[in-house]
């Protein structure tokens, strides 16, 4: 075999000897420079006459699991031309080795490719495994110091942001959805930021965004011509919001509508009063009452004459918490969601099997989980049956017969107005029975909840099926009703008529931007607490999305 073959740069390259360390476990190699001509790297002048030799020692990619050191023998020389700032100048192997470096070119680009892929902690740790050791930093300053290829300006964007850190920083990422590439990331959400983009970016034709108002005003200070088109996803949770805002002004009927249509327990097995003394219910119950001293406070000082935004400075709140306690008439109760720990999970099944079937003792239960491979702890079990006998009425510790409808399922539980909302925007066929009879039960509790409900599905139904001719008649349905949530939706659809009546039209949407959000997410944890804006645009934009790189395959073929 030609040991040759496996040089970083056989062409200029000779082999002089092969000597393997066992101490060490390496492989060094003596290779001499066959250049014929020697250039002076300032003025490209031939040199004539050499100075010295030297020797420089560089790490190369290994051979199998053997690490490769390579002692490359180069030589010095002067330069010949007498204007020349450099009088003496090293030997260059561009196809081997940059300046000053002490890794080949190749073992380098392998170096970055992990960084770019892992980032650097993982990144390091891999390349240990590969027998390609380096640090954290040197990987991140790798990444750092790669240059972008210049892109051209898309047709079509995506337009989308995305939080450094969620409720305080943000900064937006603009996707090319016809080939699904990121092109930029910016250190903001403003307005002027993306119409600044924009002017240096001309020939963009379609903006996909959501319906924020910095990125509409931004589009159309920097890009006037271009059609923006709202988001269809976003549109639908737009009118959600406002029945979600309905169905909390009518909580009471809802409660009272499904509360008459529950089961009752039996007498004899639910006792007058089941006491509270967890540390759980203190919990709920303690923050009930700062919920309403906060709710009755923001009443307070709105009956005084003060602004929405003097109350939230006052009392440390959010504009739209503020705005929520001013759209109820009586603040609703808190609903702790119940959800069975992870690790009861693959067994929930048969618990629930063997307490329809009577079994109901926790220590039983805890036994026969254990032969069947449960490695929790006893509280995780006893919680959950626990749960399930205050939820049918028994009281605690105390054992009753009773079983749970629809074996294998959790126990049905009053939805709360944001998981009612979305239930009416769910496929038909994809209801369960017990959901479909709980929303004919909230239209019937009240003539404003069947308005808003008919309102929101024929939203949704415009928006999924394209009928932006329909859109109008909507509008006006919408404005003429006495629901106030869905007045203020429609007068905000109005401001933005023509972005909304493009995302109902177009056939383009911002799922691709949510894509790539959500992979951005992704790798700014992978650089534990070090993503910096700059580090988070160098693997944003050189790492290819599985589309791009299809689409980069189908061009060649």
């Amino acid at each position: 075999m030609n040991v040759s073959l496996l040089l970083p740069a056989p062409a200029c390259l000779q082999l002089e000897t092969c000597v393997f360390d066992e101490t060490a476990h390496t492989l060094t190699l003596t290779l001499t420079s066959t250049q014929d001509t020697l250039h002076c790297p300032i003025c490209q002048a031939c040199a004539t006459r050499i100075h010295s030799h030297y020797t420089r020692t560089l790490a190369d990619l290994p051979w199998a699991d053997v690490p490769i050191q390579l002692l490359v023998h180069l030589r010095k020389a002067f330069c010949p031309s007498p204007d020349c700032e450099r009088i003496i100048f090293t030997e260059r192997l561009p196809a081997l080795v940059a300046p000053y470096a002490r890794r080949t070119i190749r073992l380098a680009t392998a170096q970055r490719r992990i960084g770019f892929a892992l980032g650097g902690n993982a990144g390091a740790d891999l390349s240990l495994d590969l027998v390609m050791p380096t640090s954290q930093d040197t990987l991140l300053r790798l990444v750092q110091r790669t240059a972008q290829a210049a892109s051209i300006t898309p047709r079509l964007i995506g337009v989308d942001d995305f939080a450094f850190r969620k409720g305080h920083t943000y900064g937006t990422i603009i996707i090319d959805l016809e080939t699904h590439r990121p092109i930029d990331l910016l250190p903001d959400r403003t307005a002027e930021t993306l119409a600044q983009w924009l002017r240096e970016h001309p020939g963009v034709e379609i903006i996909s965004r959501d319906r924020a108002g910095a990125y509409a005003e931004g589009a159309h200070q920097g890009a006037p011509e271009a059609m923006q088109v709202a988001d269809r996803f976003h549109l639908i949770g737009n009118s959600a919001d406002a029945l979600i805002r309905v169905f909390e002004q009518q909580h009471r009927q809802i409660t009272a509508a499904l509360s008459r249509a529950e089961p009752t327990a039996p007498a004899t097995a639910a006792p007058a009063h089941v006491p509270q003394t967890s540390q759980a219910a203190r919990q709920q119950h303690l923050h009930q009452e700062r919920r309403q001293s906060r709710y009755e406070a923001v009443w307070n000082l709105h009956r005084q004459g003060w602004t929405n935004r003097a109350i939230a400075e006052q009392l440390y709140l959010h504009r739209d918490t503020v705005s929520k306690y001013l759209s109820l008439s009586e603040l609703p109760p808190y609903q702790t969601p119940v959800r069975p720990s992870r690790v009861l999970g693959p067994f929930l099944p048969y618990i629930l099997e063997r307490w329809n079937a009577g079994c109901q003792n926790s220590g039983t239960l805890l036994q026969e989980l254990i032969a069947r491979g449960y490695h929790g702890s006893s509280s995780t079990l006893f919680n959950y049956l626990t749960q399930l006998r205050k939820l049918h009425g028994l009281p605690p510790r105390k054992r009753a017969p009773g079983t749970i409808p629809g074996a294998g399922e959790r126990p049905a539980r009053l939805p709360t107005p944001r998981s009612a909302a979305w239930l009416f925007l769910k496929a038909p066929e994809k209801l369960k029975r017990a959901e479909a009879e709980q929303m004919e039960q909230i239209r019937a509790a009240h003539p404003d909840l069947d308005r808003a409900v008919q309102l929101t599905q024929d939203f949704a139904t415009i928006v999924r099926e394209r009928r932006h001719e329909d859109l109008d008649g909507w509008l006006e349905r919408a404005e003429q009703s006495k629901l106030v949530p869905f007045r203020n939706f429609a007068t905000s659809l109005r401001q933005d008529y023509a972005a909304v009546q493009a995302g109902v039209r177009e056939q383009w949407n911002n799922g691709a931007t949510e894509g790539h959000v959500n992979r951005l997410k992704m790798l700014k944890r992978q650089l534990y607490g070090r993503a910096s804006f700059g580090l988070l645009r160098q693997r944003v934009l050189a790492l290819r999305p599985r589309a791009a790189q299809k689409a980069d395959h189908q061009k060649r073929e």
